[in-house]
């Protein structure tokens, strides 16, 4: 009897449980909740490739590149509105997100819908009283500093298109007065203030 035990349990140990069977998938047979689609198979998404992980990712919507969890998406940048200190307008991003420097991410038609006005992390100025001749840069003497962004046009707020800086054409009139916002030298975001919590900052990925 010992000896038909031994030869079963070693017949036994041949063998493994077999592999569920991978379940087909291609554009008109997506994968169920929690798997992505990968050379035709459904995986687990924690077992996907970086690449899978992403998609599945993107169809379960755009993580928000604000702090809040809120705020508009606009193409690869998000409107994040709130108000801020001086030195806390970039805590309005996410982390990993950050006041844009350049407008290359952002869908300016929908930019063009927002409610406020959301300033980027690009400074100009100009010499009054010629608000349409801008210039790029931190503000130097005599001039008025502006900073640059996107979204609603309004009082204090220009569009030169035909003077644009790191891509913007909108910029917001700034200074010691709030107004939509207030700025100090050298004119980084570090220096920005924004008063009306329609107004706010953008955010680009890191």
């Amino acid at each position: 009897m010992r000896s038909r035990t031994l030869v079963f349990l070693f017949v036994a140990g041949c063998f493994s449980e077999p592999e569920a069977p991978k379940l087909k998938c291609d554009d008109q047979n997506p994968c169920g909740s929690g798997y992505v689609c990968e050379s035709m198979a459904c995986v687990p998404v924690d077992m996907a490739s970086p690449q899978g992980a992403e998609d599945l990712s993107s169809d379960l919507g755009a993580v928000s590149g604000c702090r809040s969890g809120g705020g508009s998406a606009l193409g690869g940048a998000w409107a994040c509105s709130g108000t801020c200190a001086a030195g806390q307008c970039a805590d309005l991003c996410a982390v990993g997100w950050s006041v844009c420097k350049r407008s290359d991410s952002i869908d300016q038609a929908a930019a063009d819908k927002l409610g406020g006005f959301f300033v980027a992390d690009v400074p100009g100025y100009f010499f009054p009283p010629s608000r349409s001749a801008t210039s790029c840069g931190g503000a130097v003497a005599t001039s008025a500093a502006i900073v640059f962004g996107v979204g609603k046009s309004g009082a204090n707020i220009n569009d030169n298109p035909a003077k644009m800086c790191s891509g913007f054409s909108k910029s917001a009139d700034c200074g010691v007065s709030p107004r939509v916002l207030s700025c100090s030298s050298p004119y980084s975001v570090a220096q920005f203030a924004i008063h009306a919590a329609e107004n706010g900052v953008i955010c680009c990925k890191n």
